[in-house]
């Protein structure tokens, strides 16, 4: 498995938004497309350019964001949680 945790509610991303840095280069994780994506932390950064880009692969906006809380990087999707 690619993520070690993860949420359908990017309330956490909206309620605490100084946590998390963006790469402006990706996506922006403000944009509206994401108020209903699913948030999905994990352990390397090898695993999540890979879930980054399998997200994109199978036809989803995604972006990568660091959690500072945490010290791990969040692939934010718009695919519906499962």
């Amino acid at each position: 498995m690619l993520w070690l945790t993860g949420t359908t509610s990017p309330r956490i991303l909206r309620e605490q938004r100084d946590r998390f840095e963006s790469d402006p280069a990706l996506p922006d994780p403000n944009d509206p497309i994401f108020a209903q994506s699913s948030m999905r932390w994990c352990r390397t950064a090898a695993d999540a350019v890979l879930l980054l880009a399998y997200e994109q692969a199978a036809g989803h906006t995604a972006t990568m964001l660091w959690d500072l809380d945490q010290d791990e990087r969040v692939v934010l999707s718009t695919r519906d949680h499962e």
